[in-house]
């Protein structure tokens, strides 16, 4: 007992009188205004010389000032209740516990957050839980006048105040995510395959996750099953705000109800973590693919080739063909499921952009009712079809016989300037010529033909194996998908597929590339019913 310090009005006046310079830092670090500060270090040294008499003696002199500093802090959360009432709530060993020497703005922002989220967790608690809650920490009563108060045993207030703490701490934990996430949302991009009854399209559908609500409602529920509460607390909504965002994406089967309250997203998201083992296996999969067309090809003599282009500039058309056919058959291409308005179609999903939007595409449109059978092009983003039935019949005029500008009315004079703006027309001295690669129906068909037998000469193991490293990985990626969906859903990968078969195709000087992309028209054909013979 030789340390143990006792305790008087002369002993106080002298800590303080050594720590008052201290005392009033603390208060202004605090309150960041000298007045108020001034304000809180009078609160602190009343409530100094209030509770100093509740005690006899202390064991040594850094324990002393330990109930110096403890007094100091209550009594600025006391301070900040006063001066905030429905903003700030402490609760000793919940949130902020202790007070660092320098707050800087974000800690600020972050404390702030917690204040809130407190309050709020406050609020969800029972009537008999938060009213002892609120009557001790907000109106800073003691256990036996809340005791008498409510007529219930002191013990029953303690036990109580223990419980709500407890709920309390698990709640704040969750916090945490909440936080995270509200700063620092994530961000979700999908790939599309399907077939569309018009108005709708795969443009309608990406809009109806465009909100960045909505996609991390998705996010979060790519993996789990999760309620509307759960949604809430994690992204930091009240779930009022979000009732109308999940119906909506229920109506339109991208998120699937599994139970009475839980939903689950109703397609595969790949983690960014999972994308980083994919892509380079994907990559994989289309350049073996791509040297076994390539070694094919050069081995096999065409019986049908328009050889008024060379090999590398005819690569875009028989290339695209051989793969989307082969990685089809391979694939399993099972029927796409029926979904909302009589639509069809597969989607997959990818956390953050780690494979960008934006990627080149092949297209295909039909024109059946001006004999334009098939329009394909490799374009970026295309979200309409190449051309209109005014521009389709000017220009199976122009492929037909050779169009004199001169004897074009006004109408086709607009719709020649349109078609010589998209680069499919060409002018040659006053006569206007496609510029596109053009099959009648007939030689679409032959080489349609050639292709299969091509597409029957390919390695076929080689595919299947590599192919089943991506389906592994993707197994990995979701444990709540049937292991049936998450392949068919796979196929909706031949996007990225095909663009980094291009791609190897273009690095290794295997297909035609322009210096000016402009001008660059090869990766376009038509075919049409048939070509009159003088043409």
């Amino acid at each position: 007992m030789e340390n143990q310090i006792t305790i008087n009005k002369e002993f106080i006046d002298k800590l303080i009188n050594e720590n008052l310079e201290k005392i009033f830092g603390f208060a202004v670090k605090r309150t960041e205004d000298s007045v108020e500060a001034e304000d809180l270090m009078q609160d602190i040294l009343l409530e100094v010389y209030k509770s100093y008499a509740k005690i006899k003696h202390y064991e040594g002199k850094e324990a002393l000032l330990g109930w110096l500093w403890t007094v100091a802090r209550y009594t600025y959360y006391k301070w900040l209740a006063r001066k905030n009432k429905n903003s700030v709530i402490y609760i000793e060993g919940i949130g902020t516990e202790k007070l660092k020497s320098q707050v800087n703005i974000d800690e600020k922002i972050i404390k702030n957050e917690e204040y809130n989220f407190l309050r709020r967790e406050i609020s969800l608690l029972s009537k008999s839980y938060r009213e002892v809650v609120v009557s001790y920490y907000v109106h800073d009563k003691k256990c036996s006048e809340i005791a008498d108060e409510m007529d219930i045993p002191v013990t029953t207030v303690k036990w109580r105040l223990h419980e709500a703490k407890k709920m309390l701490k698990e709640k704040m934990k969750k916090m945490k995510n909440y936080t995270e996430k509200t700063y620092s949302p994530g961000r979700l991009t999908v790939i599309i395959q399907g077939t569309f009854i018009s108005p709708y399209s795969n443009f309608y559908l990406k809009g109806q996750i465009k909100s960045l609500l909505k996609q991390n409602i998705l996010l979060y529920a790519a993996n789990k099953a999760v309620s509307i509460e759960d949604i809430s607390i994690e992204l930091g909504v009240p779930r009022v705000y979000l009732e109308e965002d999940i119906e909506a994406l229920v109506s339109e089967d991208i998120l699937k109800k599994v139970s009475k309250d839980k939903y689950r997203v109703n397609f595969l998201i790949l983690s960014k973590e999972s994308q980083r083992v994919i892509k380079p296996l994907l990559k994989e999969c289309a350049e073996t693919t791509s040297k076994n067309i390539v070694e094919i090809l050069k081995k096999y003599n065409l019986k049908y080739v328009r050889y008024e282009k060379d090999f590398k500039r005819f690569m875009w058309i028989i290339f695209p063909k051989m793969l989307s056919d082969f990685f089809e058959e391979q694939t399993i291409y099972s029927e796409m499921p029926m979904r909302p308005h009589g639509n069809k179609w597969r989607m997959l999903g990818f956390e953050e952009e780690i494979f960008k939007e934006g990627q080149r595409e092949f297209t295909v449109s039909k024109y059946p009712g001006i004999g334009l059978l098939e329009v394909i092009n490799y374009e970026e983003n295309a979200n309409e079809k190449m051309l209109s039935e005014k521009e389709g019949k000017l220009y199976i005029k122009v492929v037909k016989n050779d169009v004199h500008i001169n004897i074009l009315n006004k109408d086709e004079e607009e719709t020649a300037y349109r078609l010589l703006n998209k680069k499919i027309i060409k002018k040659q001295g006053e006569n206007l010529k496609s510029n596109v690669t053009v099959f009648s129906k007939e030689e679409y068909g032959m080489l349609k033909k050639e292709i299969e037998v091509i597409k029957n000469m390919m390695d076929v193991n080689l595919f299947k194996r590599i192919w089943g490293n991506v389906l592994n990985e993707l197994y990995k990626t979701s444990k709540t998908i049937d292991r049936k969906e998450i392949q068919e859903d796979a196929c909706t990968l031949f996007d990225i597929l095909q663009k980094y078969a291009v791609e190897y195709l273009k690095n290794n000087d295997l297909i035609s590339v322009p210096k000016d992309e402009n001008e660059f028209m090869d990766n376009i054909y038509f075919v049409i019913e048939r070509i009159d013979e003088n043409e």
